[in-house]
């Protein structure tokens, strides 16, 4: 079967002439059609999320991390990135051969956490149509420290926790009027919902913007997955931005061009990842 070919959600352009967009971190769009149900979510949580792709940049990227939470699970994800697989699943249906990706900053990750036996999957998206890594650890023991601060946030009052979690040094605001003890990404173990967390760097910052008391299934989606470890998918991902040219050459992308030309066998993306140890 020949490859779909695939335009940019923003932008209609060839493959063959992709530009290479904010660091080359453009992600091909995936079909939803097919999934497990893992629960029934209570609350949906979105968050505002920034980041920055190097300790130089200057502006932050910015993407919606959205919370599911339920009684067994948790799912945290990119809602641009799931909003560009739900176009892309409704165009499949209808026979298209030409399918959106998404060209901006995002989360690559959906991390599902698993509250009955205390486990956590992380599901990572490479570049491209690439492989996509998953890879499951115990639930991480986040050694939280109390303070007796608090603030407001959505008006809900909040307290302050501190930590050091795979080398940043993050604040969390929870609030114990809402007694789940979930977060964004791998954050958890607090008596409260974290509506706040970010590290001292302010390289990383998830800020709730929304939570609805609202029913909605967890899903994990029947895609070919790569199963690794968390060491391992670490290094393949640090691999691929120091190597871009070189990863899509080998999942047979096409050849990526930027203002000034093709992409150079040197080329760099760069990488600052969430987790530094």
């Amino acid at each position: 079967m020949k490859r779909l070919v695939f335009i940019a959600i923003l932008f209609l352009v060839s493959t063959s002439a992709l530009l290479a967009q904010r660091d080359c971190i453009f992600t091909t769009a995936r079909s939803l059609a097919r999934y497990r149900t893992l629960d029934t979510a209570r609350y949906l949580v979105r968050y505002r999320y920034i980041s920055k792709a190097s300790t130089q940049q200057e502006v932050a990227d910015e993407d919606v991390v959205t919370l599911q939470i339920g009684d067994r699970y948790t799912k945290s994800y990119s809602e641009n990135l799931y909003q560009t697989d739900s176009v892309a699943t409704i165009m499949l249906k209808k026979g298209a051969r030409v399918l959106p990706t998404y060209s901006n900053y995002t989360q690559r990750e959906d991390i599902y956490t698993c509250l009955e036996d205390k486990s956590v999957t992380t599901v990572y998206r490479m570049f491209s149509d690439g492989p996509v890594l998953r890879y499951q650890e115990p639930l991480p023991q986040i050694k939280w420290e109390l303070s007796s601060e608090k603030k407001t946030i959505l008006g809900y009052s909040c307290q302050l926790a501190t930590c050091r979690f795979r080398g940043r040094n993050y604040s969390a605001w929870f609030t114990l009027a809402l007694p789940l003890s979930a977060g964004p990404w791998k954050f958890s173990s607090l008596p409260g919902l974290i509506l706040e967390v970010y590290d001292d760097t302010g390289e990383v910052k998830y800020t709730a913007d929304e939570i609805l008391h609202r029913t909605t299934f967890i899903k994990l989606w029947n895609w070919p997955y790569t199963d690794t470890t968390r060491e391992k998918a670490n290094q393949t991902i640090a691999r691929m931005f120091r190597k871009p040219t070189q990863f899509l050459r080998s999942i047979g992308a096409p050849q990526i061009f930027t203002p000034n030309g093709p992409l150079g066998a040197n080329y760099t993306c760069p990488y600052n990842p969430i987790e530094l140890e």
